[in-house]
């Protein structure tokens, strides 16, 4: 059985989640997602039944064990985290993906994740331009008419329910 370990899932997690509990979720794959907040850990528990939510806190004590039980690691966690996560990946030897930028920490263990046969991938998801253009196409379509903005929030490419 393959096994994937979700670390954070919070609101930019909420359609990887949708998606592997409706497309990925199954007896010969396991996923298990993990989150510090137990009132989102119980929220999601009751809205994706095919995976497993556990809550816990992000130290590397805490996640090395699931990190060493799963066959690849998807880190939605704040980007101070990945490198930590990342290397705990390296030494338990499995996968990392994460939506974050590549920073100079993680770009720094490329070598060793190539000699290991390990795929780090970062940047996973919507390009982070396009959320930008798509705002600003929202904008100009809102300002032709009429509308006057005061202000704008980005979710940073998450789509927000309406």
């Amino acid at each position: 059985m393959q096994k994937i370990l979700i670390l954070g899932i919070g609101r930019s997690t909420y359609y990887l989640l949708q998606y592997l509990n409706e497309n990925i979720a199954s007896d010969n794959i396991e996923i298990t997602a993990l989150d510090a907040q137990i009132q989102l850990v119980e929220k999601r528990s009751a809205e994706f039944s095919n995976i497993a939510f556990i809550q816990s806190e992000i130290d590397a004590t805490t996640i090395l064990p699931l990190i060493s039980a799963a066959d690849l690691v998807v880190s939605m966690l704040p980007p101070a985290f990945h490198a930590m996560v990342a290397e705990l990946c390296l030494h338990e030897n499995k996968h990392f993906f994460t939506a974050s930028y590549v920073s100079a920490e993680i770009k720094a263990m490329d070598e060793q994740a190539k000699s290991q046969g390990l795929l780090f991938m970062m940047e996973c998801g919507l390009d982070p331009g396009i959320d930008h253009m798509s705002a600003i196409s929202i904008i100009h379509t809102l300002k032709e008419k009429g509308a006057n903005i005061t202000s704008f929030e980005s979710y940073t490419g998450g789509l927000v329910h309406p």
